[in-house]
């Protein structure tokens, strides 16, 4: 099963694997880093190694721990802000902590499905800037197609585990403030 504390696990060793990826390939970059690249996989931005590699050290940990922070929100917004299917059911308050528990698993997961995005997508950087080639726009497509897949089937889960149940007494949520 997926838990919240398996996807804090799984970014914090994505975040480990994000400092050893940029340490790794430190000492093989150029002094100019491409860090942007045209649908070609031509480069067509640059920055210093440095930068570069403090942004994508940022990126591949600060992205995941965004929507982490955003998790930690749901708990201290007004449920009126919470948008979820069949929502006056699920935060009922005898069901609301464990829905957005849930709410926060799920976005937990996301999180670990950007973190390897990210990872997959500054590990194609480094190999163009290293061997100074066309970044490989297949490979973007695969992690691109893969964090797609991710955010559609995060969507259904939610959609499916947030269904009215058959039977269910529909009463309006209390107002948090």
């Amino acid at each position: 099963m997926l838990t919240e504390r398996k996807a804090y696990f799984a970014l914090t060793v994505m975040a480990f694997l994000a400092v050893v990826q940029n340490c790794w390939y430190w000492s093989q970059l150029p002094p100019k880093v491409a860090t942007h690249f045209n649908l070609e996989g031509e480069a067509d931005s640059w920055m210093s190694k440095g930068s570069a590699t403090i942004m994508m050290i940022a990126l591949q940990i600060g992205l995941p721990l965004f929507l982490i922070g955003i998790t930690a929100l749901t708990s201290r917004l007004p449920t009126s802000l919470i948008n979820l299917p069949n929502r006056e059911y699920w935060l009922h308050p005898s069901r609301c902590k464990q829905s957005l528990a849930y709410v926060r698993t799920v976005i937990s997961w996301l999180a670990v499905a950007v973190a390897i995005h990210v990872m997959a997508i500054n590990h194609l950087s480094f190999l163009a800037n290293r061997d100074d080639t066309k970044l490989n726009t297949a490979g973007v497509m695969i992690s691109m197609i893969f964090v797609f897949a991710a955010v559609i089937g995060l969507i259904g889960n939610l959609l499916w585990h947030f269904r009215l149940p058959q039977n269910a007494d529909v009463v309006k949520p209390s107002k948090r403030k």
